[in-house]
């Protein structure tokens, strides 16, 4: 049915001065992005770093201390820059010396460039609700959804049936619960949640797991003025970013790369990460605007015949009480005591009866494919499997 296609775009790196890098540049560029993400092999400035933000600045610092061409240095400051961007939007960090050098997590077998063809990320959803190619499909169990209900509390212990309250008052008990918060909900409101409290297990692994926030403005725009299967990496130059700082403008430093969306023409996705993201979720729309009028001045207006956007979405995960962040990621905080701490958050609670009540799924639960959707899919998987093996038991 076509449903997956192969997502391919000629990426290519724009620096803040009008200059396009050519591909011996931009292989540079990219490997140095990569060394510091290296998992496996880290630069060997990095063997004694902890975070991939004390290996950015060991690598840049032997970097300067070799070199004394300004135009050279200034090169250096660039690929510090793009390869900071790249690591904080993969993995979400707010701050790169949170974010662990060594990691358990394993890229999935199999082409990590396929998209849905047009279809939308709806999609996942509706083949695993046996709703696809009819989304209006109706299923034995549609009348159970219970949707737009805010948890209060969850009741667990001593009780042969756990129970949820919400907050308009409403209680609902069933044999066993099965919870997928995200990790930043834990963080900000496991004390309220659960009555009585977590175990400190439990807890210790929702304190030391990471939890960070991306953050995308999608542009409309009157017309395609960019060329098909185009998306861009943005550079900013020494000089260019203390222009930012008197502009006010600095969180324009976030972003780390345009591209066009799959399934319209007419719109481009900016990605922002770092340390700023909490800051542009509360610009106003016309500060978001300026900004971006300012990007495409900057980057595009020199290549292209660019025209201004008509329209604006941006995404506010990390203020959104039901999210509050994005995904997961290995923190340095978990790293001394080489604790997995993705299987404690995983593990069930259990009434006096070694009964499992309340069962954990989602990204953060996954062992290795923690911050995917795949990784969140298979947490689900596990869990209905717990309570099959429970009940043949």
């Amino acid at each position: 049915m076509n449903v997956l296609r192969h997502s391919e775009f000629a990426i290519k790196f724009y620096k803040s001065n009008g200059q396009v890098l050519d591909e011996n540049e931009r292989k540079t560029f990219l490997e140095f992005s990569d060394s510091i993400s290296n998992t496996i092999n880290p630069p060997t400035e990095c063997t004694t770093a902890k975070s991939v933000g004390e290996c950015l600045d060991l690598k840049t610092n032997n970097l300067y201390k070799s070199i004394t061409n300004p135009e050279a240095k200034k090169k250096i400051f660039e690929m510090s820059h793009v390869a900071e961007s790249t690591a904080s939007s993969y993995d979400s960090p707010l701050d790169l010396h949170d974010l662990a050098l060594k990691s358990v997590y394993k890229t999935c077998p199999g082409d990590l460039y396929m998209e849905w063809n047009g279809y939308g990320y709806q999609t996942i959803l509706n083949v695993l609700m046996e709703k696809f190619p009819d989304s209006n499909q109706s299923l034995p169990i549609d009348d159970k959804f219970n949707l737009n209900k805010t948890i209060k509390t969850i009741k667990w212990n001593n009780q042969e049936r756990p129970s949820v309250i919400t907050v308009d008052g409403e209680t609902h008990e069933a044999d066993h619960i099965i919870f997928t918060p995200s990790l930043g909900v834990l963080k900000a409101n496991h004390l309220e949640l659960f009555d009585p409290y977590l175990p400190g297990d439990k807890v210790d692994a929702i304190n030391k797991m990471g939890f960070g926030a991306i953050m995308k403005i999608i542009l409309h725009f009157p017309e395609q003025w960019w060329p098909d299967k185009a998306a861009f990496e943005v550079i900013w130059s020494p000089e260019d970013e203390e222009s930012l700082q008197k502009e006010n403008l600095q969180w324009l430093m976030s972003l780390s790369g345009v591209v066009p969306a799959e399934n319209n023409s007419k719109v481009l996705i900016g990605w922002y990460s770092g340390k700023y993201i909490p800051i542009i979720e509360n610009l106003s729309d016309e500060e978001v605007l300026r900004g971006q009028s300012y990007i495409l001045d900057t980057f595009f207006s020199k290549h292209f015949n660019v025209s201004q956007p008509d329209q604006i979405l941006r995404t506010n995960w990390y203020h959104n009480p039901n999210f509050l962040g994005t995904y997961s990621y290995e923190s340095v905080a978990e790293k001394p005591n080489r604790t997995i701490y993705q299987e404690k958050l995983e593990r069930p609670l259990m009434n006096n009866n070694n009964k499992p009540v309340i069962l954990f799924a989602g990204e953060a639960t996954h062992p290795y494919y923690f911050s995917t959707v795949h990784g969140a899919i298979e947490t689900g998987f596990r869990e209905a499997d717990r309570l099959i093996d429970y009940y043949k038991k």
